[in-house]
């Protein structure tokens, strides 16, 4: 029986599970994908990052980050007041063990102050419109609250 994580953790990385498909992409595969939801959100700050560009904990052709900019006005809450921005962090990456691809928002918390992992909890909207682009392009998915793991 395989074990359960409902967030994986690695150094200051927290990955959360939010969706997943039940095919395992290439990694030329993951980028073409990433890529075509940063265009269908074309009036979204969406970036895909270079491998191995966005935290070292995730480097690897298991992945792609993708990244959503916001502007936080002055007084929404910040102490700062000026207006902040924030990166929205979000991985498509690939598991050859499960044979599944996965959704995942994401952040490294030494960029805690600039980063976020792209969940309903802190923008919904933008979270909703993301995650209809993901499964308009790469697919149906099963939400998720856990991943698996081979250790029980």
């Amino acid at each position: 029986m395989p074990g359960c994580l409902t967030v994986w953790r690695m150094g200051p990385v927290e990955i959360h599970p939010h969706l997943s498909w039940s095919e395992c992409l290439s990694p030329e595969q993951l980028r073409e994908k990433a890529h075509e939801v940063q265009t269908n959100l074309n009036d979204l700050n969406v970036k895909v990052w270079d491998q191995s560009t966005y935290t070292c904990e995730t480097n690897g052709s298991w992945n792609v980050t993708l990244s959503v900019s916001d502007v936080v006005p002055a007084g929404s809450g910040s102490k700062n007041s000026l207006e902040s921005k924030i990166e929205y962090i979000y991985m498509i990456r690939r598991d050859s063990k499960f044979n599944k691809t996965f959704g995942c928002p994401y952040y490294n918390s030494e960029y805690c102050n600039t980063d976020r992992p792209l969940l309903e909890y802190y923008n919904s909207g933008l979270f909703k419109r993301f995650e209809s682009a993901l499964i308009e392009v790469i697919g149906e998915a099963e939400h998720i609250d856990h991943f698996e793991t081979s250790i029980n």
